[in-house]
């Protein structure tokens, strides 16, 4: 499923956490709820109309279809092929939104590696959390990739 929405830089920590709780939500109406792994797709792009404001395209996939209760809506997604950096996080929701600004910020002028255009990945090997789904999970086990050069 694909989402998409506009923010600003200063909002996009509490902001994006919210909407992405949001298309999780409306995500899971769609499915069992019984899959271990799914793919989430984030891509960033300038906004012509509103200076101030970037685009955010999310899209949130599974391997098959064999977990979908509803099917309608979905389309099939191949992700971009070339060469990506991995990195792993295990941890709180709090400590993921550190995480993934230090990989900008520190590792990778760090590693002299360069982002190329396309989107980041986060593949989300384990969540866990209460029975309640509506409930921010307490930890997630992801596979974040970035593109590179």
């Amino acid at each position: 499923m694909q989402y998409q929405y506009f923010c600003s830089i200063e909002d996009i920590g509490k902001l994006h956490e919210d909407i992405r709780h949001q298309f999780w939500n409306d995500f899971l109406l769609y499915t069992d709820k019984n899959f271990t792994e799914s793919t989430v797709l984030i891509s960033y792009q300038p906004n012509t109309l509103r200076k101030n404001k970037i685009q955010i395209d999310y899209e949130i996939g599974l391997n098959s279809l064999d977990h979908f209760t509803k099917t309608s809506g979905f389309r099939k997604r191949v992700i971009e092929a070339g060469r990506y950096v991995r990195f792993q996080f295990k941890g709180t929701l709090e400590e993921y939104k550190q995480f993934a600004m230090k990989i900008y910020f520190y590792t990778l002028p760090a590693l002299g590696l360069c982002r190329r255009l396309g989107a980041d990945i986060e593949r989300y090997v384990s969540i866990e959390t209460d029975a309640d789904l509506m409930e921010l999970p307490k930890t997630l086990e992801i596979d974040y990739f970035v593109p590179i050069h």
